[in-house]
């Protein structure tokens, strides 16, 4: 069975419909914000099925983290303080596979754990 257009997908259902009923753009990326749901979704094409624009999470080539991240990580905050911090920044989660394994291991391209220097301007005692 092929999968549902974006806007009968019942995970992305509620969202069209609050953007057929005139709510602004911003507000329903609000929404899926505060839901855990990437917000980029709405930039597709709604009448396709999701799987028919991204790849599928195991063709996603793991992405190297910003050692900026990984600081908020190893300085104790929450992983989903760290993971808004990054959509806040225009990230796209879903493009660095499992985002919470890459945050809590470090990167998989990098050797070396960041130092304070990493983060400009910042000094941390």
């Amino acid at each position: 069975p092929s999968a549902p257009p974006l806007h009968k997908d019942p995970t992305y259902e509620k969202y069209y419909r609050m953007l057929k009923m005139g709510l602004p753009h911003g507000a329903v990326q609000n929404a899926m914000i505060r839901d855990d749901i990437d917000p980029t979704i709405l930039d597709l094409d709604p009448e396709r099925s999701l799987a028919s624009q991204r790849p599928p999470a195991d063709e996603v080539q793991p992405k190297s983290i910003d050692p900026k991240y990984l600081k908020m990580i190893e300085v104790g905050l929450p992983l989903g303080a760290v993971k808004n911090s990054m959509k806040r920044d225009g990230l796209d989660l879903s493009s660095f596979g499992d985002i919470d394994t890459l945050l809590l291991n470090g990167n998989p391209m990098q050797n070396t754990q960041p130092d304070d220097s990493t983060i400009s301007g910042t000094s941390i005692q």
